[in-house]
């Protein structure tokens, strides 16, 4: 417990001492004071006092409290007693398993030679498979045991949609997924055949939106780079490794995070249980997915391909993430500040003049700059440079 006596002391000594000096004069008129003066007199200060007390176990309390939201929280050490899991008297409906299907890539073409590589995706534990990636990303392997996948989506996203689990959603499904999703590594694969339309002499770009948690990319048997993270794009110049001509062998490698928990599973008699615990240590990645007061735990730990994988055709130089900021002089919002921000990067071997040009309602605004071989670049547009882009 704080001492709010000595803290105020020790912070205004001054305002203290004029305090208790005032307090010592009142004490002198006290016996000039009939005894029902006398008697009012003492019961302020005991109320005082009583705010006093009061005030100090609050303090005392926000402090435990604040103590309390730095302990570190590992979640479970061993899973919980069976007897203290959810119970229900309706039992679960196994799913039906899905026959395999041959599979399909379609390539849905977007805008500025960028294409959507849809279908076609394959998953298998690699526990069951016997193949480096090398192997896995060329076109001869026999993938008759491995499962339609679904992408984007998770690896339990794909075991749901072909009928190895039940729907986690229903019921106590969720119980009847083994934990051990999260344990093991997975396999993703895909083929696709090169677009007819490819301009020629363009560089060829592999862009992954988002993995979970780790990724290990091969295509046409090369190792072309890892992903980390699950909020983490991925890139890969794929020009000297594509074929041009004819089939193209995509093989993603998942790796779980390497400190997946023990989910907490929330019962009447376990009740709600830790949020979390240590998969919060391999972030960034889903945490909440261990387990959490609004969620069970997800037994693959939303590991997988969760976003789209594409396909670019570009120049030897790229603009990436361009950022427009629009500034308001608020509350007057008949008027703006429009600034541009992005990256420009050559992709060549040889040094290049770049021009870069943009357009906003009609306004447009250009500057010319200097690359050298392999370099990026931030550049800027704003109103001080560009009177045009001051809007009213």
């Amino acid at each position: 417990m704080i001492d709010i006596a000595q803290s105020i002391m020790d912070e205004h000594p001054i305002k203290l001492r004029v305090k208790v000096l005032w307090y010592r004069k009142q004490n002198l008129q006290y016996n000039n004071y009939n005894m029902n003066n006398n008697f009012k007199r003492r019961s302020e200060i005991s109320k005082a006092k009583l705010r006093l007390v009061l005030l100090s176990a609050f303090v005392g309390m926000a402090f435990q409290a604040s103590a309390q939201q730095y302990k570190l929280n590992y979640g479970l050490s061993q899973p919980q007693d069976a007897n203290t899991l959810p119970k229900s008297a309706v039992p679960v409906v196994a799913p039906q398993k899905k026959a395999k299907v041959a599979p399909k890539t379609i390539l849905v073409s977007l805008k500025d030679n960028i294409y959507n590589i849809k279908g076609g995706w394959e998953l298998q534990a690699e526990k069951e498979i016997y193949a480096s990636g090398e192997y896995i990303s060329s076109a001869n392997l026999d993938t008759k045991q491995w499962y339609n996948a679904t992408v984007p989506g998770t690896v339990l996203t794909t075991l749901v949609d072909q009928g190895v689990y039940p729907d986690p959603y229903f019921g106590l499904n969720n119980l009847a997924i083994p934990d051990n999703l999260c344990r093991q590594n997975w396999w993703y694969r895909t083929s696709f055949e090169t677009p007819k339309d490819n301009p020629a002499n363009k560089k060829a770009w592999l862009m992954f939106n988002g993995i979970n948690y780790q990724a290990d990319v091969w295509l046409n048997g090369h190792l072309l780079g890892k992903i980390s993270g699950a909020f983490k794009r991925g890139k890969f110049d794929i020009s000297e490794y594509l074929n041009p001509k004819g089939v193209n062998t995509i093989a993603v490698r998942i790796i779980p995070p390497q400190n997946p928990g023990i989910p907490h599973e929330e019962s009447p008699s376990a009740g709600r249980g830790p949020n979390g615990g240590l998969l919060t240590t391999d972030g960034p990645t889903f945490i909440s997915s261990e387990g959490w007061d609004w969620i069970p735990g997800i037994r693959d730990r939303n590991i997988g391909i969760w976003q789209d994988v594409k396909l670019q055709f570009t120049g030897d130089v790229n603009i990436i993430d361009p950022q427009v900021i629009t500034d308001l002089p608020l509350p007057d919002t008949t008027k703006a500040n429009i600034t541009v921000k992005t990256e420009i990067r050559n992709n060549a071997n040889k040094a290049q003049t770049v021009t870069v040009k943009g357009e906003i309602e009609g306004i447009s605004f250009t500057n010319n700059y200097q690359l050298k071989a392999n370099e990026a670049k931030q550049i800027e547009f704003n109103p001080t440079q560009f009177a045009q882009l001051k809007f009213k």
